[in-house]
């Protein structure tokens, strides 16, 4: 099973991260705030101290946070994840940001031959504890085929947007 990092435990970051614990994927977890990831921990999942101690060893990188600064600090930031993927590593971030934060960010991954897709979510709460999320995703279209299982584990489709 693919091991997956997943960072930001909120109102919509807890329910599909926990999708994908209980579909047997290795799940490592990382919040800013610690108490966050104990109901993950009880079902499986391992914590992680950093963004980039999260990132080492991980296939994919889910971000779910609230706010592009947010985005841009847990990716590009001193501890971000940016620091500690591996070329090749797909981070996926579900937040909805700005486009234009979102060119940055994967323009620095690239830099360092790491993948990233733009994967905003349609639904709120009630969809990401039933699994019923519909990702809208931007990005290379083969990085995406590679993702629609992990996606499909916490939503009822995945529609590629383009690049």
């Amino acid at each position: 099973m693919q091991r997956i990092g997943w960072i930001g435990l909120g109102t919509m970051g807890l329910p599909m991260a926990s999708h994908l614990v209980k579909a047997g994927y290795e799940l490592t977890v990382y919040n800013r705030t610690p108490e966050k990831v104990e109901t993950l921990v009880k079902l499986g999942a391992k914590v992680a101290s950093s963004p980039a101690l999260l990132a080492k060893g991980q296939e994919i990188i889910f971000t779910m946070l609230t706010a592009d600064q947010a985005v841009e600090e847990v990716v590009l930031g001193k501890d971000g994840i940016i620091h500690g993927a591996d070329p090749n590593t797909i981070v996926v971030d579900s937040s909805t940001i700005a486009a234009s934060t979102s060119k940055k960010v994967a323009h620095e991954l690239m830099q360092k031959g790491i993948h990233m897709l733009d994967a905003p979510v349609t639904g709120s709460e009630p969809q990401a504890n039933e699994g019923l999320l519909t990702f809208m995703v931007g990005g290379d279209k083969e990085i995406f085929e590679r993702c629609i299982p992990v996606l499909e584990t916490m939503g009822k489709r995945a529609v590629y947007m383009g690049p």
